[in-house]
């Protein structure tokens, strides 16, 4: 039996936001945020629903390659404008 304070991956979540190539040079402490960004979705690899989206990356980039490439093999990412 699972403890209760534990997370379940059927029922969880993970958010990471501003991790785009924009962002790399106007965040405090780059490498600090992606590096615990890079470590939470390695926990996030078994979540039953994997969903990456990237907010105008014609504009802000994509995802940075230190965050993205701890993404599952095959992984869509959905391009949003809102």
């Amino acid at each position: 039996m699972r403890h209760p304070a534990l997370l379940d991956p059927e029922r969880s979540v993970l958010v990471l936001i501003d991790l785009q190539e924009g962002y790399r040079t106007v965040l405090h402490a780059w490498s600090a945020w992606w590096w615990r960004a890079a470590s939470w979705s390695r926990a996030w690899r078994s979540s039953a629903y994997p969903s990456v989206t990237e907010q105008y990356p014609r504009g802000l980039g994509h995802t940075a390659p230190e965050v993205a490439g701890r993404f599952p093999a095959g992984l869509q990412v959905v391009e949003k404008m809102a």
